[in-house]
């Protein structure tokens, strides 16, 4: 597997997103305009619901739901990474790992589309200068490897134990509200351990604090890393104990 290979890989998961918004007049920037209405009816919603300053509110629940919208779909289409491309690696031997290369390309791209409407809220609001640039670039970074390493993870298990599809999906839609994303953990007051607690509150937290102007905490870094460890050690026994994946396609 060379360099050469994922930047192919990489390039094939524009080519399918050029395939799903062919002919129509947006094109991919239908991504962009559904974000922008999420964010706009949630922001509206819920600052009411939690009485919050809405020139507060938008940019922290959009910079969430950007963060948000790539790492659970990413994570979710992982699932059926192996299944859907069933055909193709019984044609020809291909690394489980540019599977999960195409799916993150896919996702990368969808997040940079969904960018032009946080950074479009930022500058509504006057924010946008308050962005950290550098913390922002590695949190994603970080995010990146986080889950593609549990993508490679959930592709093999879900290939051979096709119920954990629906469990991941569940979970995720579960995770999405007790996850601060469209709420502030401050509202949980004396619990807001429980916030802390939620390993995706930490993922989020890595690219949402800088695009607000704010340095993610050193223990956000640290259990991120933690998970990282971990996933990666799972990902290897997996791919070991589950090397003929193939029969169960």
């Amino acid at each position: 597997m060379s360099l050469y290979s994922v930047l192919q890989w990489l390039y094939l998961g524009w080519i399918d997103i050029k395939g799903r918004y062919r002919r129509t007049v947006l094109g991919p920037f239908w991504l962009v305009a559904t974000t922008f209405l999420s964010i706009a009816m949630m922001g509206v919603i819920y600052s009411s619901i939690f009485k919050v300053e809405i020139n507060e509110f938008i940019p922290y629940i959009a910079a969430g739901i950007v963060a948000w919208y790539f790492i659970s779909g990413v994570i979710m289409e992982s699932c059926n990474g192996l299944i859907s491309n069933k055909f193709l690696l019984l044609s020809k031997p291909i690394p489980i790992f540019l599977i999960n290369v195409r799916i993150l390309s896919r996702h990368l791209i969808i997040f940079l589309h969904n960018m032009i409407v946080l950074i479009l809220c930022l500058l509504y609001f006057g924010q946008l200068q308050n962005v950290l640039i550098f913390p922002t670039i590695l949190g994603i970074i970080i995010n990146c490897v986080i889950v593609i390493t549990l993508g490679i993870f959930l592709s093999l298990i879900c290939a051979r134990f096709r119920d954990v599809v629906q469990v991941v999906t569940s979970l995720m839609n579960i995770l999405f509200l007790i996850t601060p994303i469209v709420w502030n953990k401050k509202v949980l007051e004396s619990r807001d351990y429980l916030a802390e607690w939620n390993l995706f509150s930490h993922l989020v937290d890595l690219i949402r604090s800088p695009l607000l102007g704010q340095v993610p905490s050193i223990e956000s870094y640290m259990i991120s890393f933690a998970f990282f460890v971990f996933i990666l050690l799972l990902a290897y026994t997996s791919s070991r104990k589950l090397r003929n994946f193939m029969y169960w396609l």
